[in-house]
């Protein structure tokens, strides 16, 4: 007996609508954990039915955590960090992207090469060598510190992708 396309159809979406219900099932668990009353939060068997709460983040963005600092600021830098590193990554990898595309050069294959197998530098060889440049230049928890050496790593994909 032949199934016919539209059942297969039918067969394959449930498939796929299984996958995604599955995959999504520890982030309902987390987002439900993270709304329910402290005293809620590590109950066995897990409490489904509770008034939910914003406590919880609340005090992780105002600071009343058990942590140092406040969440806010630390996002902050994050972003800071990030879209300078990017932003630098961009700049620097243009002008670069633009010759390999456009120029002809001799060694213009080896270059291209050579930029592609950088990507496949593990960045956390690099960690204690730029800790120790750091602490001689004095750049620790400064925002040069951690914006060059992203760009850095990000500049082979840069070019590739421009």
């Amino acid at each position: 007996m032949k199934l016919s396309s539209l059942s297969l159809q039918i067969v394959g979406k449930a498939i796929v609508w299984s996958a995604i219900i599955l995959a999504l099932i520890p982030l309902v668990f987390m987002v439900t954990t993270s709304l329910k009353p402290t005293g809620e939060t590590q109950t066995i068997p897990p409490k489904w039915l509770f008034v939910p709460t914003l406590q919880h983040y609340a005090n992780i963005f105002g600071g009343e955590t058990s942590s140092s600092q406040a969440f806010l600021p630390l996002l902050w830098h994050s972003t800071v960090v990030a879209v300078s590193a990017t932003v630098l990554a961009i700049f620097v990898g243009m002008p670069a992207a633009y010759a390999l595309s456009r120029l002809s050069f001799r060694g213009k294959a080896f270059v291209a090469k050579w930029i592609l197998s950088t990507i496949m530098f593990p960045p956390i060889v690099a960690a204690i060598p730029i800790f120790i440049f750091a602490g001689q230049l004095e750049l620790i928890d400064t925002y040069p510190i951690l914006i060059i050496p992203y760009a850095a790593f990000n500049l082979p994909l840069v070019v590739w992708l421009l």
